[in-house]
């Protein structure tokens, strides 16, 4: 059984304000993925690394990843150096993506803690970072945040990129491209109605693309609770597949246990879940 690969936050954006650098790690990236697939071809695939916000770079890495390297498909950020995946800067992307594709490029999201750009320097807005205060004797405390960024916050992360996806039009005009989402979603299902009554966009189009063209992974502990949100939008159960946050994750035979053990999930759901869902939106053959 073949295992698609990919890097997690903070993939190549750890050299802030520079494309050079960070498409070099990202080429770097890609390559050692590379070797390994060629290493072990019936047991891994990946998708590849992507330097975004600096849009011909990203566009030239996507190209030579797709092209000479043989990626399964394409991971981007929920955000880039504070830049959301609607942004109108990445339409170029987007649409370089769209005319290689064929119809048959994945993107997959994973989410980043989130960025605001102030005074011309990039911050993380993460509210759970630890901070200062004076305690009584006016001594400095370092408080320790009680909950971390992949508990919490990255799940928000997710639903502001694709509500910022769906807003701007990029999924809906860039109609080749399917899209993979971690953690059945994150919070993304909950606020579905909620953004599409104030926007212009046709809400019956959209759930049909998130009906169709959008996978939905079981990464943490997600099933048989948090997925039956994602279900309510009569979304299929071919349309899940299985994640799993490795390394960083949640326990792991936990998580395929729930699936498991999921009453609403017949024996044929749940090998679409394990597998050949799966192998349709990565055209995987091993």
């Amino acid at each position: 059984m073949t295992s698609v690969l990919s890097i997690s936050a903070p993939g190549s954006t750890v050299f802030a304000g520079n494309g050079a650098a960070s498409a070099a790690l990202a080429r770097l990236l890609n390559e050692w993925h590379a070797a390994l697939v060629r290493k072990y071809p019936t047991r891994f695939s990946f998708v590849a690394v992507i330097p975004l916000p600096y849009t011909q770079e990203a566009i030239t890495e996507a190209t030579y990843a797709l092209r000479k390297l043989d990626a399964a498909g394409i991971g981007l950020l929920s955000n880039h150096e504070g830049y959301y995946l609607g942004n109108s800067n990445f339409r170029p992307f987007f649409k370089a993506l769209n005319d290689m594709s064929k119809g048959n490029i994945t993107v997959f999201i994973h989410p980043n803690s989130p960025y605001l750009h102030v005074n011309g320097t990039l911050i993380d807005a993460n509210p759970s970072k630890p901070c200062i205060h004076l305690n009584v004797t006016h001594r400095a405390d370092v408080i320790t945040a009680l909950y971390g960024s992949g508990l919490v916050e990255l799940y928000f992360d997710t639903a502001r990129t694709l509500m910022d996806l769906i807003v701007t039009g990029t999924v809906q005009n860039y109609s080749s491209i399917m899209y993979q989402v971690p953690h059945t979603g994150d919070s993304f299902p909950s606020i579905i109605d909620r953004f599409l009554s104030t926007s212009s966009a046709d809400t019956a189009a959209v759930y049909k693309i998130l009906q169709t063209r959008f996978w939905w992974d079981s990464a943490g502990p997600t099933y048989p609770h948090q997925v039956q949100g994602l279900l309510a939008y009569d979304i299929s159960k071919s349309q899940l597949i299985f994640g799993t946050d490795y390394p960083y994750g949640y326990n792991y035979n936990a998580t395929l246990q729930s699936i498991l053990r999921t009453s609403f999930l017949e024996p044929s759901d749940i090998a679409g879940i394990l597998s050949s869902n799966a192998r349709e939106i990565y055209q995987i053959r091993n």
